[in-house]
């Protein structure tokens, strides 16, 4: 096992092709939400600490905001601070595309996020308008600060498909369909933009 670090090129193309592609930036919210739910399907809903996904996965020092927008489809590139309001149930309305993909229950700091059945596909044709997430393109720009742990002899593509699943799914739920499932709407192989990602 080695640990590996993207260089800064790699992921600027990542992103780049990331932001070329028709997005709806509340994707990065389902992301969040799946996130905490670590690909368990509770009917029960998870608490999300939006603040802290977005800490850990967007910031960016020196711009002129706290994070980078990883899809969207405008020219604003940045994320206002206030990413838990953001996401709040008051401020994600009925008509929005994250409703068709999740239910909100409860209010302010208690509110739980519940998967909608199919999530994933619901995930696809409403925050990413029937495009196929490439799986690297968004691993690259996620561990862009992160060492990533590597088994020899595996390509960078499956490398980074590898940390998303630990990071997004959890090792414990391996062998579930709901894998397959989300594998498919995330990848689509376009990794021409980043031979030599590595150092």
């Amino acid at each position: 096992m080695q640990e590996r670090m993207l260089n800064n090129s790699a992921v600027s193309e990542a992103l780049r092709l990331l932001w070329e592609m028709r997005t709806h930036q509340a994707l990065m919210g389902y992301f969040a939400i799946l996130h905490s739910s670590r690909g368990e399907e509770s009917d029960k809903g998870v608490s999300v600490n939006f603040k802290a996904f977005y800490d850990r996965f967007c910031k960016v020092k020196g711009g002129p905001h706290p994070y980078i927008k990883i899809f969207t489809q405008d020219s604003l590139k940045w994320q206002n601070k206030n990413v838990a309001g953001s996401y709040s149930p008051s401020s994600v309305r009925a008509v929005s595309p994250l409703r068709k993909v999740v239910d909100i229950v409860g209010e302010g700091r208690q509110a739980k996020y519940v998967l909608k059945e199919q999530h994933y596909s619901q995930a696809c044709a409403h925050l990413a308008f029937n495009n196929k997430i490439p799986i690297e393109l968004f691993s690259a720009v996620l561990f862009r600060d992160h060492l990533i742990h590597a088994e020899e002899g595996k390509e960078p593509e499956e490398v980074l498909r590898d940390a998303f699943l630990s990071e997004f799914i959890g090792s414990e739920n391996g062998g579930s369909i709901w894998i397959s499932l989300l594998v498919g709407f995330l990848f689509r192989r376009m990794f021409h933009g980043l031979n030599n990602c590595y150092f």
